[in-house]
């Protein structure tokens, strides 16, 4: 669905999406998870997007890594800003020594070598985040609502180049950034230093998850920084 709206002397668009995708659990080889999708944007006249998510997690689906969104953004906007917890990657069961603070990386540094390529670079406890080009040509991310956080990574790759790569040197580099930023993630686990088992506090619960985002544009250093409140949509009439 898609509805029309003056906003500020301008037209707003606002615009829904639903998708359900289906996981099939390795514990249950005969039964599949249906994790509902919906979507709806609000584009302002001046470049500013509202993006309202929510997720249902059934019962019956096994854990999930991470809920949110990944972007894919133009080459050359290749530095990480962000007020949140560094300056080192860090998970919300491992996150206690990293300070929350301001802090900024070339994208390509966020990358964690481990032998075997895996998740790796994220940050948790994220107010805003910023990704722009060296003179601050880009995009600032925050949630909407007050005391909101989010869990945020950057890199030159896709989660599945990742998948597809078994030694570091395998691993395709792309020229765009991809952006993750998830309004929940799993823990990384392994603190019973064998095994990879997340502890229950740690991994994400089922049931309906929402959460906004706004995605603002920027073009200048000093803009990097958290956004001013986005535009307040109008009332929409009902279908």
């Amino acid at each position: 669905r898609c509805r029309y709206t003056l906003v500020g002397g301008g037209r707003s668009v606002q615009n829904r999406t639903s998708s359900t995708w289906g996981l099939l659990p390795a514990f249950r080889p005969l039964e599949r998870a249906r994790i509902e999708c919906e979507s709806v944007y609000t584009v302002y006249p001046g470049g500013d997007i509202v993006v309202e998510n929510s997720t249902r997690i059934p019962a019956s689906c096994p854990p999930v890594p991470r809920v949110g969104l990944q972007l894919s953004l133009a080459a050359g906007l290749d530095t990480l800003t962000y007020f949140g917890r560094g300056p080192g990657e860090n998970y919300c069961d491992r996150k206690t020594g990293c300070p929350v603070g301001r802090y900024s990386h070339n994208v390509a540094d966020t990358h964690v070598p481990y032998l075997f390529p895996t998740e790796n670079g994220n940050r948790t406890d994220v107010r805003w985040v910023a990704v722009t080009d060296k003179g601050g040509f880009g995009l600032v991310v925050a949630p909407v609502g007050a005391g909101g956080v989010l869990q945020v990574s950057a890199h030159d790759y896709t989660a599945y180049d990742l998948g597809c790569a078994m030694h570091p040197h395998e691993m395709t580099r792309r020229s765009e950034t991809v952006l993750t930023v998830d309004a929940a993630g799993m823990g990384a686990g392994g603190s019973d230093t064998w095994s990879r088992a997340i502890l229950p506090e740690y991994l994400i619960p089922t049931g309906t998850h929402r959460y906004t985002l706004h995605l603002h544009p920027i073009a200048s250093l000093d803009a990097v920084a958290r956004p001013p409140p986005p535009p307040r949509a109008p009332a929409t009439p009902a279908d």
